[in-house]
């Protein structure tokens, strides 16, 4: 069994038999949505083939030399443990990442880790609950530490905190440059679905990891986005289409940016009326993500691996499953045919031509005897 955090990609499926088209499936690290223009489609397909290709050539022999070195030379190969993977479990759901054909052992378990909000420590929630405006959450994720970010950067952040009506939790570890403003709060770690799911929570500023975006949707708050790097880009811009966000970027932002990104997420209504309705659909399942990922699970052990949800795709060739081998095949085809016509319709010509050549002098001779 194979877990995928993120959206997966072709060379990832590809051993199920399974293919991605790119044509509306955005590669997990291109910024692209379902919709994509020409220009999107053609650097999505190189994206997707150049890790088709970086993977087979480089990666799958480094792996396979790591595993044997570690394990002994009788641990197969990357190739042969992907051929005999039963099921994968994607942290997906169409809700969030668009809508993408799976086979029956692809299953999108997206959000298993989300879950409704426990109660606050004491001094957290006193803070969170006292102010009249709500409040803002900061975190940019595990491993992004705010204490990196260059001081200049830092200080914009503060400086838009202070002026905000609303209270600021953040997630901060190391020094802050200069004194914290009296609306702010700051922790090395958060209880982060507990504070999402608060009722006073206005917006989340988040780097848009996907755990991260599947909380906030799973607890109906808009985001504002400052993406870094991996498929960061992707969540965001997919959020921000999706209707309920908004994206800067960390390098180029200005302090007059922030403060208008977030007076239009708390002055228009929409993004948390988008939140709220994606939040409904992401949560409307027949089993929660957790549930559906151990019903698969003793469902491969159950029946022997479940040899009947392997397609017969993973056993055909890149030209057969693309069908090259049959198109190539009546390419040749059509040139036959095109060329016996071809040939028959001059030959028809010929005789044509011998014809009316022929009449023609019998019609000189008679005239000539006349």
């Amino acid at each position: 069994m194979y877990v995928i955090t993120v959206p997966a990609m072709n060379v990832q499926v590809e051993k199920f038999g399974l293919y991605l088209p790119p044509s509306f499936v955005p590669c997990s690290f291109a910024a692209f949505s379902d919709r994509m223009n020409f220009k999107e489609r053609v650097l999505n397909l190189i994206a997707e083939y150049f890790m088709l290709i970086n993977t087979k050539v480089r990666w799958v022999p480094y792996l396979s030399k790591m595993y044997q070195d570690h394990l002994g030379s009788d641990v197969p190969d990357v190739d042969e443990i992907d051929e005999n993977v039963t099921l994968l479990l994607m942290n997906t759901h169409f809700s969030l990442t668009y809508p993408r054909p799976l086979l029956p052992d692809v299953v999108e378990v997206g959000g298993f880790h989300t879950r409704p909000s426990k109660p606050l420590p004491n001094d957290l929630e006193d803070f969170l609950s006292e102010g009249e405006n709500g409040f803002i959450m900061f975190s940019l994720g595990s491993i992004v530490q705010p204490k990196d970010l260059p001081i200049s950067t830092s200080k914009m952040f503060l400086n838009v905190f202070s002026k905000l009506k609303q209270k600021v939790i953040c997630k901060w570890d190391g020094d802050l440059p200069g004194e914290i403003p009296a609306n702010v709060k700051v922790a090395k770690w958060l209880p982060q679905q507990d504070i999402l799911g608060h009722p006073n929570i206005k917006i989340f500023i988040t780097h848009g990891g996907l755990l991260s975006t599947q909380e906030a949707v799973f607890h109906g708050v808009p985001l504002i986005g400052f993406p870094f790097f991996a498929d960061q880009d992707l969540n965001i811009i997919q959020a921000e289409k999706a209707g309920f966000a908004l994206s800067l970027e960390i390098n180029d932002f200005t302090e007059e940016m922030l403060e208008n990104a977030i007076n239009k997420i708390l002055t228009d209504d929409s993004y948390n009326k988008r939140v709220k309705y994606l939040s409904a659909v992401f949560r409307d399942r027949p089993m929660s993500p957790l549930e559906t990922a151990i019903y698969w699970v003793e469902y491969i052990i159950k029946h022997k691996g479940a040899p009947h949800l392997k397609s017969a795709g993973r056993d055909l060739s890149f030209a057969a499953y693309h069908s090259i081998d049959v198109v190539s095949f009546l390419a040749v085809c059509v040139v036959i045919v095109l060329y016996v016509f071809m040939k028959l319709l001059q030959l028809l010509v010929c005789c044509v031509s011998r014809l009316c050549s022929g009449k023609s002098k019998k019609e000189k001779n008679k005239i000539k005897t006349n």
